[in-house]
């Protein structure tokens, strides 16, 4: 499924952060103009459009050129994934996600690929699966705040109140003052499609405050 079939062009990620998004604009501007058939840039590119700039469908036309230039870059696939999953579409998410984590199989960085798997499935109420990707994550970066999160919230889902307790308490060793408003207040993607709605439901059921105070 494509994204691009979702009306979501003006949704913005985060606020505009004036000087910084100007400079990620004429990086990515320069990026593109200097070196325009290169699959890797593309695919940055498409990050710093769905990530930072809130410009979905800008992203999508960046991360489909990138795949048709090099469609076994890793990296395209991955990034490309998370997206979907903050489009609403994380079962697409997750498909492609598991194609990155395949084509980066021997990658140094494979936390990073299984990251992404953990988000989608969290995210698509595959919870068993995404603690398996969480888990494996966690052995290698037992710090990594958003591991913790999607794992909390998939815990919480689950109903497994030691796990959820335990990934809670970890979460909140690293975020002090994470809670479901903190999300909202830096303009985190995805929370007002159903399926970022279902994430915060499992935070919730999680035990993880609507507000840090």
């Amino acid at each position: 499924v494509s994204p691009s079939r979702i009306s979501l062009a003006d949704a913005r990620f985060v606020r505009d952060d004036g000087p910084l998004h100007e400079e990620a604009r004429f990086l990515i501007t320069r990026a593109l103009e200097r070196d325009p058939d290169n699959a890797l840039i593309k695919a940055l590119a498409g990050h710093v459009h769905s990530y930072l700039l809130g410009n979905q469908m800008k992203a999508v036309e960046l991360f489909e050129q990138s795949l048709r230039i090099n469609p076994t870059r890793a990296l395209a696939w991955d990034l490309y994934s998370v997206l979907h999953a903050y489009m609403g579409l994380p079962d697409a998410g997750l498909k492609a996600a598991q194609f990155g984590r395949h084509l980066g199989a021997l990658s140094p960085y494979r936390y990073y690929f299984d990251t992404s798997c953990l988000i989608a499935a969290s995210m698509a109420g595959q919870h068993e699966l995404a603690v398996e990707y969480g888990e494996s994550v966690l052995r290698e970066r037992p710090e990594f705040n958003s591991v913790l999160r999607f794992l909390t919230s998939s815990y919480g889902h689950m109903g497994e109140k030691e796990k959820a307790k335990s990934a809670r308490q970890r979460l909140l060793t690293v975020e002090p003052n994470f809670s479901v408003q903190s999300l909202r207040n830096a303009g985190y993607p995805g929370l007002d499609t159903p399926s970022g709605r279902y994430f915060i439901q499992g935070l919730k059921k999680a035990a993880i405050k609507a507000n840090a105070s």
